[in-house]
Order: structure tokens, then sequence, then C-alpha cells
């Protein structure tokens, strides 16, 4: 057979009887066919939740969120405290597949209207000091400029205060731009000066509920100007060698070489009982000299010796004491509780006034509440010596002129 014959016969079979090619492997990475999560929504304040599926091919499973490996699962409940999407992975060697799941919560419109919690100073309350800032505390945080805006004073106006707020929006801050006024009278029932102010409705928290409208008011401390006679029964002078006599207030010496030294007291029971010793602010002793006898400023003074500087002239210093319901004899050398200074000097001329800061004084009876408050008036020398009388007088309880008699001038402040 020629080789043309042996080529067409070679054709034909390859045609007639084709050779089969190989199959090839098919890649097949696994199939969620479901991820769920029931409920699917949840209350604003969350809960929990149930993740289940339906995977195929899969050799591992995870959730996310925390959630974590779930292989040999098919559900899981889960807690969730807000909105969340978990994703689901499956895997195998071929690959992975993911399929996510939402789970909401509800959205809670706020349609509660806003309370005050707390006012400082309280409605109606009284003594209240020149500093005190308004503090205002509400339920819930508050749209701060226009609750601002809802703000209304004549008394307190809103550009006499400047407004403040803490981290929450929750307590507001109303200080006033200058010190609050006290009422000035010279007794008790003086009117008090009061301050009142109104949130009207046109404050409102962050969710627009409006507020309630509120008033409310206070009244600040009254300050107080009293004059104290002076106790003209316990009043008087005791002289060196223990003579007493009533009444009188006369400093210095007399011709007989004694000395003279004045006793003052004051009754605190008009004062009242309830009068912080913090809140007297002023306390000033007024006598009125009368008259003077010899040179006792130049003759009852400490003699220089030579070496140690002196006063070239005397002054009358003030002792606070506390000598009893009674001057006696033997209050001439009382104890000192404290020295006040100098109440008269040369530089003060007759027929005038003459005065003495005792504030610290009078300070320490009210602490002690004692119903008095005493002193003693003494040049630093009791006599020089001399058969002449250098002394200094004052008015005293029973001069003719009321100005003239002693006065304790007081200024505090009461609610």
């Amino acid at each position: 057979m020629d080789k043309k014959w042996i080529l067409l016969l070679l054709a034909y079979f390859l045609t007639a009887c084709p050779v089969e090619k190989a199959a090839m492997p098919v890649v097949v990475k696994p199939v969620i066919v479901s991820f769920t999560a029931t409920p699917a929504s949840l209350p604003a304040s969350g809960g929990n939740t149930t993740l289940a599926w339906v995977v195929t091919g899969a050799t591992s499973l995870s959730v996310d969120q925390g959630v974590g490996g779930v292989t040999s699962q098919n559900s899981k409940s889960v807690q969730v405290l807000s909105a969340k999407t978990f994703t689901l992975t499956a895997s195998n060697s071929n690959g992975s597949s993911t399929a996510t799941a939402a789970v909401t919560l509800e959205i809670v419109t706020d349609q509660i209207p806003p309370l005050i919690v707390s006012i400082s100073p309280d409605d109606g309350a009284t003594g209240v000091t020149a500093t005190t800032p308004i503090m205002i505390t509400f339920s819930e945080p508050m749209d701060q400029t226009a609750t601002q805006t809802a703000y209304q004073s004549t008394s307190l106006p809103a550009s006499g205060v400047s407004f403040g707020w803490d981290a929450t929006g929750t307590s507001l801050t109303i200080t006033p731009n200058t010190p609050l006024e006290y009422a000035k009278g010279t007794t008790l029932g003086t009117p008090r000066k009061t301050y009142v102010f109104t949130l009207t409705a046109a404050a409102k928290d962050k969710a627009g509920n409006w507020l309630v409208p509120v008033t409310s008011g206070f009244t600040t401390l009254l300050e107080i100007t009293a004059s104290l006679p002076s106790q003209y029964e316990l009043d008087g002078i005791v002289t060196s060698n223990s003579l007493v006599y009533p009444s009188a207030i006369i400093v210095g010496d007399n011709d007989a070489k004694l000395g003279y030294r004045g006793f003052l007291t004051f009754d605190l029971t008009a004062v009242p009982s309830s009068l912080l010793a913090s809140n007297l602010t002023k306390a000033t002793i007024k006598l009125y000299k009368t008259r003077i006898f010899g040179d006792p400023y130049t003759y009852l003074v400490i003699p220089c010796n030579g070496v140690n500087q002196c006063d070239q002239y005397g002054t009358v210093g003030l002792d606070h004491v506390d000598y009893g319901i009674s001057l006696e004899n033997t209050d001439f050398a009382t104890p000192s509780l404290g020295n006040l200074g100098v109440i008269d000097s040369l530089d003060i001329p007759i027929r005038s006034f003459t005065q003495a800061d005792v504030l610290s004084a009078v300070r320490d009876d009210l602490k002690k509440r004692q119903n008095r408050s005493q002193y003693r008036l003494s040049f630093p020398v009791l006599t020089d010596g001399g058969a002449v009388t250098d002394a200094v007088v004052f008015g005293n309880g029973l001069s003719a002129v009321l100005e003239q008699r002693p006065a304790l001038m007081l200024e505090y402040k009461i609610p």
C-alpha cells in the first residue's frame, strides 16, 4: 500500500475516534445559605439577639464584634447595647465567604419636660451675703442659650450677671457682676433688700421640651447702725486709794496726789442674740471731752531716763476689762483683757468728740455672749506728785446734753 493511502486511513481513524481530554478540578468556596439576627431590633436600652446561620462547605466559622469562633455551632446568643452589624466569615482551604446581619436599637424621642431639681439660695431665703451666686440644677442637660434667654429679673437684670454651666449642662450658675446690696437701717424692722428672678417657658432641654416657668426670690442681710448709751449706774472713776465715784468719767490725778481711772459699761442685750461676732463690722467708743484741769498731757508721762526714747506728751489709753455688775474699789487694778490703744490726746480740743476702735473687744464679748462690754481709761502715770489737779473730764451718762453722753457705735449685719 502506497504512502498516500496510509495517510488517508490515519486521518479517517483520528476523525472517527477522537481522544478524550482529561477532566479539570473545580474550586469550591464555602456557601453561606443564610445569616440572621433575631430579633433584629431591640429596645433603646439594648438586650440579647440570637445570631443563626446555615453554611455549607466550611471548615471554620467566626463572627466579629467580639463574638469569635463558632465553627461547631449554628447559632449564638449575644448581648447588644448599641446598634451593630455582625459579619460571619466561613472559610475552607479554597477561600472564604462572608455575610452580614444588622441589629438596631429603637430611637426614643424625649418628650419629658425638664424639671428644676434645686435652686440656691432657696426661695424665700434670708440673710444672703453680697457675693452669693444663684445656682440652679436641672433634671437633664439644657439648651444653654435658650435657658439663659429665659432668665428675667428687674432687681438683678441679665445685663448685671454672668452665666456659667457645668460640663454636663445640668447646672447653671448666675453670678452678680457687682456685690448684692444690703438694706440699711437702725432697727430690725427695716425692710430687707429683695431679689427676685424668673425662668420663663423659653427655657428648654436639648430635645426642645419647655420648662414650666419658675419664680424664686431671696433677701440679703440687713446692715444695722446702732448707738448704745453707757450704763451710767456702772460707770465711774476709782482712785488710787480705792475710792469710788459713780457716774463721773475723769482721768488723771488731783491735788491730793491721787490717780483717777475712768470706767465705762455698755449693755449688749440690745444686740440680737443671733448675731455672729463675725457679722459685727464696726465698733467705736465715742466720748465728749468737756474740760481739762492743769496739764495732764505734760505731767502724766513716763519720764525719760536719758537712754530710752519716751513720749513728749501723755495720752489717755483704753483697756478692755470685765469688772462685773458693779464698780468697786478693787476694780482700779482689774486685769486688762486687751490694750485698745489711745482714746484721747493733746490734739483733741475740749468741747469735741474723741473715739477709739473697740471692734476686737466687742467681738470677744459677743463670742462669750456676755451682756456687757466694759472699758478702763487711764494715763500712763497715775500722778506726778504735784499739788495741782491734772485731769481730763469726759461727758458721762448723766450729762444734760444727750449727744455728750458716752456711746458705743456699732455696725453689724443680720438676716
